[in-house]
C-alpha cells in the first residue's frame, strides 16, 4: 500500500513542476516528502527503511544521500547512467506521437513506438514493491535482478527509480515525440530540435528540463542545511501558486 501512496504524493507536485534537471527533481521529491510527513508518516518511514540496503551495501551509488535521502535520491536514476547502470536509460520517457501536420496519420511516417517506456516501468516497479510483479514477469525487473542478487537491494533500487521516473513522466518532452515531415521517426522528445546555446542548454528538451533556463546547474549533494531550507520553502511556494488536487492524479 505504501508504494501507491508514495507515488501519488510524488505525482501531486510533479504535475505542477513539469521540468526536470536535478534541481526540479529535488523539488518534486521534497514536496512529496512534506506531503508524506504530514499525511502518511508511516509510509514515509517505510520508504526510508526500504532505501537502507543500497546505502549500506552500495555506498558509491548513494554518495549523494545524506540526512534527507528520500529527497536527495531524486536525481539518482540520471546520475548512475555512467556507473554501469545505463540499461535503464530508455526507461525515463514515453514517446507518444504528436502529429503537427494537418491531414497526416502515423501511416505517413516511419515512426515506431518503443516497447519500453516510463509508464510501464513505473507500473512494474510499483507492482514489484507491492508484491504483485516479479522479475520473471517484467523486462524492467529482470534487468534489475541481473544487477542485484538480493531482493532487498532490488527493492531499494526500484524505489529510487520511482522517485525519479514519476518526475520525468510529468515533463512534457519526456512524454511526447513530434512526428512530421522533418522528423518522420519522431523528434525524440525535443532532443533532435537544436536551439542556440544558452547557459549550456542546446535542445528544446533541455529548455524544459532547465525550467526555461532557470536551473541549468547541478545541485550540490548531499544537501546542507541552507539548501534544505531553500528546497523546502521553494517547493511549498510552488505548491501554493499552482495547487493540484490529489483527486486529479491518475
Amino acid at each position: 500500500m505504501y508504494s501507491t501512496t508514495l507515488t501519488v504524493a510524488l505525482a501531486t507536485f510533479a504535475a505542477q513542476a513539469e521540468a526536470f534537471f536535478g534541481t526540479a527533481h529535488l523539488l518534486v521529491a521534497r514536496r512529496a516528502e512534506a506531503i508524506l510527513e504530514e499525511q502518511n508518516p508511516d509510509v514515509l518511514q517505510a520508504a526510508l527503511d526500504e532505501m537502507k540496503p543500497l546505502q549500506k551495501y552500495y555506498s558509491s551509488l548513494t554518495k549523494d544521500e545524506g540526512s534527507h535521502p528520500f529527497t536527495e535520491c531524486a536525481p539518482f536514476a540520471d546520475n548512475i547512467k555512467g556507473q554501469g547502470y545505463s540499461f535503464q536509460s530508455g526507461w525515463h520517457f514515453i514517446n507518444l506521437p504528436y502529429l503537427d501536420e494537418a491531414g497526416t496519420t502515423l501511416d505517413d511516417f516511419n515512426f515506431n513506438q518503443p516497447d519500453i517506456d516510463v509508464v510501464s516501468a513505473i507500473n512494474d516497479l510499483v507492482g514489484f514493491l507491492k508484491g504483485e510483479v516479479s522479475a520473471s514477469q517484467s523486462t524492467y525487473l529482470s534487468q534489475i535482478a541481473d544487477k542485484f542478487s538480493y531482493e532487498e537491494d532490488q527493492r531499494s533500487f526500484a524505489l529510487r527509480l520511482i522517485v525519479h521516473y514519476v518526475g520525468d513522466v510529468h515533463q512534457p518532452e519526456h512524454a511526447t515525440a513530434l512526428v512530421d515531415s522533418k522528423y518522420p521517426k519522431g523528434d525524440r522528445g525535443g532532443n533532435n530540435e537544436k536551439i542556440p546555446s544558452k547557459n549550456g542548454v542546446k535542445t528544446l528538451h533541455a529548455v524544459w528540463d532547465s525550467v526555461i533556463y532557470e536551473w541549468t546547474g547541478y545541485p550540490n549533494l548531499p544537501l546542507n542545511s541552507d539548501d534544505w531550507s531553500w528546497y523546502s520553502s521553494t517547493s511549498d511556494e510552488l505548491a501554493g501558486k499552482f495547487p493540484v488536487k490529489e483527486s486529479s492524479i491518475q
